[in-house]
């Protein structure tokens, strides 16, 4: 997750150089940097889209590397009944659960 949101803050650092500024969250900027790279009005030259190309692709790949171990975490996460008694508890939900108990 932090490699995710480090991406997503260099992506928009590096928009802010040319003018253009994105939401901070990493929705809005997965659904608006297609958007700007298809804007031929701004200021980006054919390097610089190459390369918010690039890192748009990366920071879909993160995504979906977030998604799949999500995934393993919830399945480990509902065949584990110490887990869930564990994320009994206020403030606990399944990372945490999973990470105390498989330690």
């Amino acid at each position: 997750m932090s490699s995710r949101t480090g991406l997503a803050n260099q992506i928009r650092g590096l928009l802010s150089e040319y003018g253009i500024v994105l939401p901070q969250h990493v929705s809005q900027l997965r659904r608006g940097l297609p958007l700007v790279l298809e804007n031929a009005a701004n200021e980006l030259t054919p390097f610089s889209r190459r390369l918010f190309a690039h890192l748009y692709d990366e920071l879909l790949s993160l995504e979906e590397t977030i998604g799949a171990l999500d995934e393993q975490i919830e399945s480990v996460f509902h065949a584990s009944e110490p887990c869930q008694r564990v994320a009994a508890v206020e403030g606990i939900g399944p990372l945490t659960a999973t990470a105390l108990w498989l330690r």
